[in-house]
């Protein structure tokens, strides 16, 4: 006796039996494109301009940045032309466990010096999101640690109109974290990080503009007035923040948190530790409020407002520093420190 004859009361026409025995073939077939990899489209012109991708399977996926493009690229006083390239790779273990490492290298053509950071992460937890980072190596960063200045549009300012808004120096550097998430809106973050920090000199002053031409030193000439001697600085970095007003929707497999109307207020301490090697003595706070107010068919509006000091600064240097976020240039850039 057929299945249907015993699963439904009504026998099933010849039309209907037809009807099923092709819609299965068509699910199976599905199932089955479903369960394949896509096979990986990275031509030529793909590579130059987009980058390369390699799927080893569906959890295991190797990246690579754009050979030519306009983030490879880069103009500024410091290290004449700049250039960027990347490689990156992503593993999901299952839904609640992946990990990426990044590896980004970048060389200057005026001060010929080669750098490159690698950066690895861990994220983990259903409910409540866990992140532990571990990075290192020799990079250039803004003195400003929040990097508002973008590259490209320092690039056009130094090449056009004979500005160097970005400075930047150079450092060897390690840093682990972890960071926590819990689904009520806290959040909390540590980190622990060692630099051996260094100023670089100008060593290109080219510009297409020939008049006019206001260059300054590579240091934030409103506070300082020459470059910073070599040190060292080991730093611990707490920082805590939190949402009310979070409610919960619970589904079969998990627990979702909805949108809060309540600002997110935070409150970090950052202590320059005075060990072994390094040169820095200071204790510095900050407490802060934020939110994003969604206005409809007005946009969104943010906002965030902080206060902080030193708590003693027996020792600093200009990258411990607060930095706000200004804006030098007729187009707009990140005010939100």
């Amino acid at each position: 006796m057929a299945y249907w004859d015993i699963i439904r009361p009504v026998p099933l026409s010849q039309e209907e039996k037809e009807d099923y025995i092709k819609k299965d073939s068509i699910a199976k077939v599905e199932e089955a494109k479903k369960d394949s990899l896509p096979p990986n489209k990275n031509s030529l012109q793909s590579i130059v301009f987009n980058g390369y991708t390699q799927r080893f399977n569906r959890k295991t996926r190797l990246f690579t940045s754009s050979l030519i493009g306009f983030r490879n690229f880069n103009w500024n006083t410091a290290e004449g032309l700049n250039y960027t390239y990347s490689v990156g790779i992503t593993k999901r273990v299952d839904e609640d466990h992946r990990w990426n490492a990044n590896l980004r290298m970048r060389y200057g053509v005026s001060n010929q010096q080669f750098n490159a950071r690698l950066n690895t992460q861990y994220h983990f937890g259903k409910t409540n999101k866990s992140t532990l980072r571990l990075s290192g190596g020799r990079y250039v960063f803004q003195y400003n640690y929040a990097g508002p200045v973008n590259p490209l549009i320092n690039s056009a300012y130094t090449l056009f109109y004979g500005r160097n808004y970005m400075k930047i120096y150079q450092a060897w550097f390690g840093e682990f974290s972890h960071s926590y998430r819990h689904i009520s809106g806290l959040s909390i973050q540590n980190g622990l990080s060692v630099q051996d920090r260094y100023g670089l000199a100008n060593t290109n002053l080219f510009s297409f503009r020939k008049n006019e031409v206001q260059f300054t030193p590579n240091y934030p000439v409103e506070i300082r007035n020459s470059y910073e001697e070599r040190h060292q600085a080991l730093l611990y970095r707490f920082g805590m923040e939190y949402q009310p007003g979070r409610k919960y929707i619970k589904y079969p497999d998990r627990i979702a948190a909805t949108h809060s109307h309540y600002p997110i207020f935070g409150a970090a301490f950052t202590w320059g530790m005075p060990f072994v090697f390094s040169d820095v003595d200071y204790g510095k706070w900050q407490l802060s409020m934020r939110d994003d107010m969604q206005l409809n068919l007005w946009g969104t509006f943010e906002y965030r407002i902080a206060a902080g000091g030193f708590l003693w600064n027996n020792r600093s240097y200009t990258p411990d520093y607060t930095h706000f976020n200004g804006n030098q240039i007729m187009l707009a850039s990140p005010y939100l420190n």
